[in-house]
């Protein structure tokens, strides 16, 4: 598309936009339209596209994957009570380092609840160091339930533990939503963006929990085609 020189944010620009989009998307024998923007555009674009038949029933609307991941940075940020999210590869690289930290000190103290439970600790340290052993083992409804008592009742015991798994689950979170845009499984990116959502709003991050909730709503009410499209 040729560029623009109006100011982005202004209606005008972005119905010129949308209209010029519509049509190319016609001379290419095109139905729908799907345009990427950033948060606050968003909210503006569709603005837009509810005042027109022919814009809802034509375009499409995505938030861009790396404003998201650098909102839900600087949520985790505000959890610790610091910011590490300014740059979001540093970010990214320092949740993920304290991540595995974490995991190497929590991983003996479940592989010990397990074993009084019958499963063999040597095994499951070992299945501890492989992701995907771990996500086969945790697939097991009686695993998955042995573990869920364990994060209860050492969350009792203790407020850190508590606030650490938790850091932990949001690390994870950002990180299915990496996985889900990088290798294009738009189921695991949608349920990503669920679970980041109360989290976003948790920590006060108004205008970004208000367009999420819309966004999230709208991807799960995609036109058969165009859902078929992102799943292939």
């Amino acid at each position: 598309m040729p560029l623009i020189l109006n100011p982005a944010h202004e209606m005008t620009t972005l119905n010129t936009v949308v209209r010029r989009c519509i049509a190319a998307a016609d001379k290419l024998g095109k139905h729908h339209v799907i345009l990427t923007t950033d948060q606050a555009l968003y909210y503006k674009l569709l603005e837009l596209k509810w005042c027109s038949e022919e814009m809802r029933s034509r375009v499409i609307l995505r938030m861009g994957g790396l404003h998201v991941a650098m909102n839900f940075l600087k949520v985790i940020g505000k959890r610790p009570h610091r910011n590490v999210a300014r740059k979001r590869t540093n970010g990214m690289k320092a949740h993920k380092i304290t991540l595995q930290a974490i995991w190497q000190i929590l991983a003996p103290q479940i592989a010990s609840s397990l074993e009084e439970h019958g499963v063999d600790s040597t095994e499951f340290m070992h299945i501890s160091k492989e992701p995907l052993q771990l996500k086969c083992f945790l697939q097991s409804e009686n695993n998955l339930q042995l573990l869920s008592e364990f994060v209860e009742k050492k969350s009792k015991e203790s407020p850190f533990f508590e606030f650490w798994w938790s850091y932990m689950d949001m690390i994870l979170t950002l990180l299915m939503f990496t996985s889900g845009i990088r290798d294009e499984k738009w189921n695991t990116y949608r349920a990503a963006l669920t679970e980041m959502l109360p989290f976003i709003a948790r920590y006060n991050h108004g205008n970004y929990s208000r367009s999420l909730t819309v966004y999230i709503c709208d991807m799960n009410q995609l036109p058969s085609e165009v859902e078929g499209e992102f799943l292939n």
